[in-house]
């Protein structure tokens, strides 16, 4: 089998998990279905393939398949095949050749069919961050050898292989163009053993963060049958960038060397962010561990990126503005006309507020001229260790030695 990436990690399962048959070289297909071609969407009956997009998320919908359906996955197939199902116990349906036990929970998806085939699982996401994917892969080739040409096609030279590819949402879904493929992850080649034992796949989606990307399970086979197998399909956050705003509600932030307080600084949550999975302990600003004293609240909002001390707030921009001079008497705020310099300044979402010390930070800065603006780094973890990382900008009010 080929893989394309130095970065997958793999951990295969024994192989008394894979039940095997004495088998000749080549099993007759059924008497199959019709040759037909479809494709179903999560919430649309069957229609022509040509005609639809598959909704994209930002996480794997039904990813373990425990609804016992295919929920939430795009699905084509074209030929004399029923496509992929889910099933349960240690015979595929509906050939009831032996197959693994889900790896799992209960269930998993399988190909299967009744003469020559292409069959797609798919499903669209947004990387709104940075994320690794990770899923479940066996197989299982009843015929003697794979044929794996740059095709889908299951009309014409053999073709028996299966495949996993990163793609371009756009692009065809039988595509196999260079040019529509981001990566591919999984492809059984000729020579390849007939059979893979579950097997975990890691693959790091980084490079990809804040782009739309199409996950595809392809088989094919006009030999004899073939059991593509899939679960536990998901993604997962290995870095959060998170909006950080020091001392909420000013704008430049001024920092006063001088001062024996501290120094407030928000890590802004949102739709995608739930700071109450934030470890307060492990926060730092400028390498300064974060006091004991810490708290949660709805007081700030996201804001530009302020490097120079001089970006602030906009008041005549409702999705970025100065809260002081909006009216926060009503939710959400609306432009003030009370004169009242008012306070809030709130989304809607929770956002982690941790102190400082001043001195400390002060230490930490080191030497910087009044008025000189001066960019701070936050680190942290979330509870289950991912990295959370952001910054913003103080303004030096005093000049540090």
């Amino acid at each position: 089998m080929k893989f394309k990436n130095s970065s997958i990690m793999l951990m295969i399962a024994s192989a008394s998990l894979i039940p095997m048959l004495a088998m000749a070289d080549v099993q007759e297909y059924g008497n199959g279905v019709s040759a037909e071609t479809v494709h179903i969407l999560p919430v649309k009956p069957l229609m022509e393939a040509s005609s639809l997009i598959a909704p994209a998320s930002i996480q794997v919908t039904n990813g373990n398949f425990e609804t016992g359906n295919l929920n939430g996955w795009g699905i084509y197939r074209a030929g004399n095949t029923t496509g992929w199902s889910t099933y349960t116990g240690t015979m595929s349906p509906p050939a009831a050749h032996p197959i693994p036990f889900p790896p799992e929970g209960t269930y998993a998806a399988t190909s299967h069919q009744g003469g020559p085939n292409v069959q797609i699982l798919y499903q669209d996401f947004v990387l709104d961050g940075h994320y690794e994917l990770s899923f479940t892969l066996y197989s299982h080739n009843w015929a003697s050898a794979f044929y794996s040409p740059p095709s889908l096609s299951y009309i014409g030279p053999p073709n028996q292989q299966y495949r996993v590819d990163i793609m371009l949402p756009g692009a065809p879904l039988l595509s196999v163009n260079p040019g529509d493929i981001l990566h591919t992850i999984f492809q059984t080649m000729p020579g390849d053993p007939l059979v893979t034992a579950p097997t975990l796949f890691d693959v790091n989606l980084s490079q990809w963060a804040g782009q739309a990307i199409r996950l595809r399970f392809a088989e094919v086979d006009n030999v004899t049958f073939y059991n593509g197998s899939v679960d536990d399909i998901k993604l997962r956050r290995t870095l959060i960038e998170a909006d950080v705003d020091v001392k909420p509600g000013s704008c430049p932030n001024p920092f006063n060397a001088r001062s024996k307080g501290s120094v407030p600084v928000a890590i802004v949550g949102s739709a995608d962010l739930d700071v109450t999975t934030i470890d307060p302990a492990t926060i730092t600003l400028a390498g300064v561990p974060a006091l004991v004293e810490w708290e949660i609240k709805d007081t700030t909002q996201p804001a530009p990126t302020n490097i120079d001390c001089s970006t602030c707030f906009d008041a005549n921009n409702q999705a970025n503005f100065n809260c002081d001079l909006w009216d926060a008497t009503v939710n959400p705020p609306v432009a003030g006309t009370d004169s009242v310099l008012d306070s809030y300044c709130g989304d809607g979402y929770l956002d982690l507020i941790v102190k400082f010390d001043t001195q400390a930070l002060a230490a930490a800065i080191a030497e910087a001229e009044r008025n000189q603006c001066v960019e701070l780094e936050l680190t942290g973890f979330t509870d289950d260790g991912i990295p959370v990382v952001g910054g913003d900008s103080v303004l030096i009010r005093t000049k540090i030695k």
